[in-house]
């Protein structure tokens, strides 16, 4: 949903925050439509309940392309914490929230911002109010990722000793992993032995 400016919401407390939405994303230069959104999004955090409905579109609207390079690691991390307070509140799905913005992150292309972006999946996986389908979800991401660093391995394992139809994305990362001969690199060689591990333990403890 892309928000339209009107005289008429101009009248409501959250009216007037979509026409300051709608303002920003009209803005030619992005800089300053970011900075516009930074305002925007503190109505949305003060107004909580009200824009619940509203968060992953508006969400969207921050992680535009030409947005993508203006925002600051402060920016990532204001998305990801509200979107979890709605989530918290049952308001959206954390998956919902969380995925994109891990998504978007990673074409930020930078290494931080990877790091940063394979650790909100693992969250994810992790959180206690996650769904099934939540859990399912950051562990696709992950491998759609290429990740192979130690959260993420964590993830497979105890995915494959849980579920009972692992997604095949993940079953065929999980193999490409382990899959090694003698004369792979010694970084292959480690990952393989490290998810191999894990996947031990996880079969004793079933």
């Amino acid at each position: 949903m892309q928000p339209q400016r009107s005289l008429r919401k101009s009248l409501s407390g959250l009216g007037r925050l979509e026409n300051a939405w709608a303002g920003a994303l009209e803005q030619t230069d992005p800089g300053q439509a970011v900075e516009r959104l930074r305002h925007v999004l503190k109505g949305f955090e003060e107004r909580s309940e009200q824009t619940a409905g509203l968060w992953l579109s508006f969400q969207d609207s921050f992680l535009e392309p030409r947005f993508l390079p203006r925002l600051a690691p402060d920016d990532l991390e204001n998305l990801a914490r509200h979107g979890e307070r709605l989530a918290t509140a049952g308001r959206v799905g954390l998956h919902q929230t969380w995925i994109p913005l891990a998504r978007a992150a990673q074409l930020r292309a930078t290494p931080d911002d990877r790091a940063w972006a394979l650790a909100l999946l693992a969250r994810l996986y992790h959180a206690p109010n996650a769904y099934e389908e939540a859990r399912v979800g950051a562990a696709v991401a992950l491998v759609e990722a290429g990740a192979d660093n130690d959260s993420a391995l964590d993830v497979y394992a105890d995915l494959l000793g849980r579920h009972p139809r692992p997604p095949a994305a993940v079953l065929t990362h999980v193999r490409r992993v382990l899959a090694v001969g003698f004369d792979d690199p010694a970084d292959r060689v480690e990952r393989a032995a490290a998810l191999a591990g894990r996947l031990a333990k996880i079969g004793r403890a079933s």
